[in-house]
């Protein structure tokens, strides 16, 4: 008698481990299903059974119903990570700080390191993999490998699809340039550059510009690879390969003969070239930007600054958290400039700045804005996602729903497609 109860204790026991391992909802379907299968089988093999041995099937059959359940739970549940450092985590934000990186911690064992100034927004995790956006600066990635790995990094109209591998990936937004170096592994970068996906492996490095619409894969620093890059139909874009470096006998035999006498021999050397704004701001130097307008000084600047100038400085603010004078810098070039390129696209800083503060309906009008001045500029169909989120936070998605159609016909290929089709119910 005691062991029977010792028995029914331990069933008792399993059962409460199996009402507190299904957490995660389950379909009445499936519920109905799995109940009319459990009872149908114990039904068959009821009367063949002792009451002893009932007890023990029953302990059986939970003890692998709680793995089953333990195990499914762990196998659908979407990856979860954690920040570490970093000036700034806003919901799937996460900005370095200028003097510091970075690191994402995910759940499977894969990190992913910013840079400092690198800004990243995780879009999407799934039990496999995540979407992950680079917004500006260079991330890198150590993804665990996988069979089924569904890692993608998105950074401007490039996408970075990953199985398991090590990789540092750079995207300058004001210029429009991608560099990808991959350590281990390999990856397939698709682009609107190549009619189709390139592959980069371990050793390579791939580098492409909008703006001139080129492209080069090469061993490391070394020789291109042009082979490896399809190109697309048409003379649209180009692949740039880098010309092969002379060999030292051949440059000692180019090189002009030296003079037969020098009269005179200047030792002093040129002072050091300064750099412009643009090139700081490109190689992420932007606290020496915000140093050097504070000693011009910062209203003179913003009132008589060139507007290529504002634009860094402005850029510059924005990355090292100083939202209020990059909003002045932005309302600046609309007011000095108010014609061309600069002026439309401080709009859509102006929008994608507001929406970083969580003012949806401010980011709304600034997205509109730069639509109505630049319906095909080169910040379109980011400007076009923007406002479809900004109208799905503040109405709801059945009134964003025209907006991700209307992306979905414009930008067919582009990176907010997934979110587009979910609010527009084609997904």
């Amino acid at each position: 008698m005691g062991n029977w109860r010792e028995q029914l204790d331990q069933l008792s026991a399993i059962a409460t481990l199996v009402r507190e391992s299904v957490a995660t909802p389950v379909s009445e379907e499936v519920h109905r299903d799995g109940r009319e299968r459990l009872v149908g089988t114990a039904a068959l093999h009821r009367r063949a059974l002792t009451p002893r041995r009932r007890v023990t099937v029953a302990l059986a059959a939970a003890a692998v119903l709680v793995g089953g359940l333990g195990t499914w739970r762990l196998w659908s549940r979407p990856l979860s990570y954690e920040v570490r450092g970093g000036s700034g985590f806003d919901g799937p934000y996460v900005s370095a700080s200028p003097l510091s990186p970075a690191e994402l911690l995910f759940s499977d064992g894969s990190n992913l390191q910013a840079d400092p100034g690198c800004r990243l927004r995780v879009d999407e995790t799934y039990r496999n993999g995540a979407r992950v956006f680079v917004e500006r600066g260079t991330a890198t990635s150590h993804v665990s490998h996988e069979k089924a790995s569904n890692w993608t990094f998105v950074a401007g109209p490039f996408e970075v699809h990953v199985t398991g591998t090590r990789f540092a990936l750079s995207w300058d937004p004001l210029f429009e340039e991608i560099d990808l170096s991959l350590i281990e592994g390999s990856v397939e970068v698709r682009s609107p550059l190549a009619q189709g996906p390139i592959v980069v492996r371990a050793g390579q490095r791939f580098r492409a510009a909008v703006s001139s619409r080129s492209l080069m894969v090469t061993e490391g620093e070394g020789t291109p690879v042009p082979s490896a890059v399809p190109a697309p139909e048409g003379a649209g874009s180009s692949i740039v390969a880098a010309p092969p470096a002379s060999p030292p006998a051949a440059a000692a035999a180019a090189a002009p003969a030296p003079p037969a006498a020098v009269a005179t021999t200047v030792n002093s050397k040129p002072p050091p070239r300064r750099e412009s704004w643009q090139e700081l701001l490109t190689r992420g130097d932007f606290e020496s930007i915000v140093v050097g307008a504070n000693a011009r000084g910062l209203e003179a600047c913003i009132t008589g600054c060139p507007a290529g100038d504002l634009r860094s400085l402005a850029d510059a603010a924005r990355y090292t958290g100083r939202g209020a004078l990059a909003e002045k810098c932005l309302l600046a070039l609309r007011q000095r400039f108010p014609t061309g390129a600069y002026a439309a696209a401080a709009a859509f800083m102006l929008g994608r700045t507001h929406e970083t503060r969580n003012q949806p309906t401010s980011a709304q009008r600034w997205y509109e804005t730069y639509l109505a001045e630049s319906p095909d500029g080169e910040f379109a169909a980011e400007a076009l996602a923007g406002k479809m989120r900004a109208v799905t936070t503040t109405r709801g998605p059945s009134s964003a729903k025209p907006l991700a159609l209307e992306y979905l016909r414009r930008y067919p290929q582009g990176v907010h497609v997934k979110t587009a089709r979910k609010i527009a119910g084609t997904e």
